[in-house]
């Protein structure tokens, strides 16, 4: 479900841009925002609590925190699955053809 999350996300970047080097450029922002939430910059339990929170509602932060078994279970599926139905239907509805 992690996967699909970030996949989802990814192919609204691939819908809107016009090249690959732009679809790249779109992407990188949110994987570094996923990263630093999944604790890969910073251990995640020296973050401030508003940092913590905000976390628990990105897609890796998410994983994460499923993963290491902090907090409900539904609800870290629930974020994960949220971005993968908005993210793909969102991503279905900007594609265009060239």
């Amino acid at each position: 479900l992690g996967f699909a999350a970030v996949m989802a996300v990814g192919m609204i970047a691939a819908a809107v841009a016009t090249t690959s080097g732009m679809a790249a450029g779109m992407g990188m922002p949110f994987m570094i925002l996923n990263f630093f939430f999944a604790g890969l910059y910073v251990p995640t339990a020296q973050l401030p609590h508003v940092l913590q929170t905000i976390g628990a509602y990105v897609p890796f932060g998410a994983v994460v925190d499923a993963w290491s078994g902090q907090g409900a279970l539904w609800q870290h599926l629930a974020v994960l699955a949220g971005y993968t139905v908005v993210g793909g239907f969102a991503a279905a509805k900007l594609f265009r053809w060239e």
